[in-house]
């Protein structure tokens, strides 16, 4: 059994997140990677407050959970942000190296603006993730909230007929199907053998748990029926 007794939860709302005390993710340990997947197997999305990390703490803490995925390399200004951070950061920012705003034109600006649309973090590789960790920098006054959707309790409140129409569907994801639909970025050739479309459920079930959620995105670009 997963031992989470180190940690305590909040809800944050009925049906899923809750905001977790007693974790000191600055010395990661064996015992609160246990904990951490016991709570996320059960609230989906948890909120750590007063986390006073360093970027090479994060990545300490990631590595703990499995190997750890690798950034795009995506034209325009890498961001001032990306100067400082390990290699295994995702810096989301707008701001270019001399920390200027980016410009509307910027290539690294036009491709972070589809991470607005509604999406599950890197289904578009060959291989999911199976969390992402989101750890805030700077963060406005107001606006700019990330916002979560729980696909469990989507899946649950679907009508029995379409659980059975949609068993056994596999749905195809490309990153360069959400970049056409907003920001504008356009891949080179070479990106789009390097980034081709990946295949996943579109019903997945956790193993830990048994309960089944939805894989769906705004970079999909087709569900089918795989033939047997």
């Amino acid at each position: 059994m997963p031992d989470d007794r180190l940690l305590s939860a909040k809800r944050l709302h009925p049906v899923f997140a809750a905001e977790i005390s007693g974790a000191d993710t600055a010395h990661p340990t064996p015992e609160l990677r246990r904990g951490i997947e016991a709570m996320m197997d059960r609230y989906a999305v948890c909120v750590l407050p007063d986390q006073f990390i360093d970027a090479g703490q994060q990545v300490a803490l990631a590595k703990t959970f499995g190997t750890l995925e690798s950034p795009p390399r995506v034209r325009g200004s890498r961001g001032d942000a990306a100067q400082n951070f390990p290699p295994e950061i995702f810096p989301i920012t707008n701001l270019t190296e001399a920390g200027q705003f980016q410009k509307e034109d910027d290539a690294a600006r036009q491709y972070r603006l589809a991470n607005a649309l509604w999406h599950t973090d890197s289904t578009f590789r060959q291989t999911g993730s199976t969390y992402s960790m989101l750890h805030a920098k700077v963060v406005p006054p107001a606006g700019a909230d990330t916002q979560f959707i729980d696909t469990r309790a989507v899946y649950d409140a679907l009508p029995e007929a379409t659980k059975k129409r949609i068993e056994g569907l596999t749905a195809e994801h490309s990153i360069w199907e959400s970049r056409g639909k907003l920001g504008g970025y356009r891949p080179t050739p070479e990106e789009l053998i390097a980034r081709p479309p990946a295949r996943h459920p579109l019903v997945k079930t956790n193993p830990n748990t048994g309960r089944r959620s939805l894989l769906i995105a705004a970079r999909c670009l087709a569900y089918y029926r795989l033939a047997a």
